[in-house]
């Protein structure tokens, strides 16, 4: 092996990359980024390059603290696991220098923190390990490498500009303001009050509604598809306004529909388009409307469990659909009382006394509780204490609770919540839906994360379900937010 070559490749050319791409005026997610993902990479290719040499000796060598720092940062990037004083961490943080009421965008820095030695800039003890390393294994490299500043530029605010090219998304984010001391060095500065000024610079430009949506969709499909206009004429929609129409080609073949019309979407509009559907060979047809869907039309659209889909946008602000929801089944498990063979409440007088006027069945049925503060109904009460197995979908459960042992379910007085034991026996039995959730509605758009509801009607349950969903950044991963 060419070690030289091998430590030009693994070693400085990702060292230089990192810090170029540390200077572009561009906020990074604290902690989970591409750019932790080099700084981790490149700490434990140090870590083990001596291993490469066969030199594994050079790892125990002390009294250089820079690679004992990058030896525990490998290591805890290795066990994530590790907590208290065995963890060394790194966060990025965006550097600006104060400048007389003015601001100057330094770069973003990479924060390496060390229970015992402390604070650390990750590129410059990167750099000293790869020197150290480089001199020990004599492979007359020489690099003098200089820490990159970004171009001087002097605001009167300090700005932050949210992009997704370096994470997923933003969980959070940090800025530090230094000042220039006599000697020329940088240090922490307090500020007076000051302007900050955030930028989304994810935005999807568009000229209109049909444009906006049109590279939304691009964003949003998977890499084996493509979209093109559809050929065949468009559904003519009895609402006012425009329409056009798509198709994604990939697997399979489906349909997009696009109305710009801000009126009530109705159940007859829905049996009209699927009617139109069937008409085409199409695998399914999704609609992207504006109008505000009821949930009767959920409802509707849930239970004929057809391949017609339809999203819901009537802002300009989603930067990709979890288009890939539409595909999945979702498996709705309801558990419900078969029959109750004998309920008995185990009273004492004292207790009776407080509770007697709610004794009677049509009151008591809503005056209990498992934790002395909710009040629940019996039936969900009995039901708490089923827990099926994986492969269980009926049963019988018999409930033995006694107060002098500890377990006990309560029962609301006029003001207070007393402890009552309880035996029971009952049937139940489990159903189990399978749904395709028909309507995603856009909510919000809030630091890289388009979220958006996916609906469903739950015949079982007799009501609309809801969860909220994404598509990860420019991945083709979704879930369940």
């Amino acid at each position: 092996m060419n070690l030289k070559l091998k430590f030009l490749s693994s070693i400085v050319q990702p060292w230089e990359t990192l810090n170029e791409r540390l200077t572009e005026k561009l906020t990074v997610d604290s902690n989970i980024s591409d750019l932790i993902n080099i700084a981790e990479g490149l700490a434990i290719r140090l870590n083990h390059f001596p291993e490469i040499a066969k030199k594994s000796n050079l790892r125990g060598e002390k009294g250089f603290t820079a690679y004992q720092i990058i030896i525990d940062l490998a290591n805890s990037t290795k066990h994530e696991n590790l907590k208290g004083d065995k963890a060394v961490t790194m966060e990025v943080s965006s550097q600006f220098e104060f400048l007389e009421g003015h601001f100057r965008f330094i770069r973003n820095c990479i924060n390496v923190h060390h229970p015992e030695h402390g604070r650390f800039d990750f590129l410059q003890i990167a750099w000293e390990t790869a020197d150290f390393l480089s001199k020990r294994l004599e492979l007359n490299i020489f690099w003098k490498p200089k820490i990159l500043e970004a171009p001087r530029v002097i605001e009167e605010f300090v700005y932050i500009g949210l992009d997704l090219a370096n994470q997923i998304s933003f969980e959070s984010i940090r800025y530090e303001v230094l000042i220039k001391e006599p000697s020329g060095e940088l240090v922490p500065f307090d500020p007076p009050e000051h302007t900050v000024i955030t930028e989304d610079l994810n935005v999807i430009a568009a000229g209109n509604y049909f444009e906006y949506l049109e590279n939304l969709i691009r964003n949003s499909i998977a890499s084996n598809e493509t979209l093109q206009m559809r050929t065949e004429v468009p559904y003519r929609s009895k609402k006012a306004g425009s329409q056009i129409a798509y198709l994604i080609q990939g697997v399979h073949r489906c349909g997009i529909e696009i109305f710009d019309s801000e009126e009530d979407i109705m159940i007859e509009d829905v049996d009209e388009w699927i009617e139109y559907l069937l008409e085409l060979e199409l695998d399914k047809l999704i609609l992207i409307v504006k109008g505000t869907l009821t949930p009767k039309v959920v409802n509707h659209l849930s239970v004929l469990q057809s391949e017609l889909y339809i999203l819901n946008i009537n802002s300009e602000r989603a930067r990709s659909i979890p288009l890939h929801f539409f595909n999945i089944t979702l498996k709705q498990n309801t558990i419900g009382l078969v029959k109750v063979d004998s309920i008995v409440l185990n009273i004492s007088s004292s207790v009776e006394k407080e509770v007697k006027q709610f004794l009677d069945p049509s009151v008591l049925e809503h005056r209990f509780s498992l934790d002395g503060e909710n009040m629940i109904g019996l039936k969900s009460l009995l039901l708490s204490f089923v827990k099926p197995r994986p492969d269980q979908t009926n049963g019988t459960r018999d409930i033995k609770l006694d107060p002098e042992k500890g377990r006990a379910v309560y029962i609301k007085g006029l003001e207070e919540f007393y402890r009552v034991g309880l035996t029971a026996k009952f049937e139940w039995a489990m159903t189990i839906e399978d749904m395709k959730a028909p309507v995603m509605i856009f909510d919000q758009y809030l630091f890289g994360v388009s979220k958006w509801t996916l609906k469903v009607f739950s015949p079982s349950l007799g009501t609309e379900l809801g969860m909220n969903v994404t598509k990860f950044g420019r991945t083709e991963a979704a879930g369940i937010i």
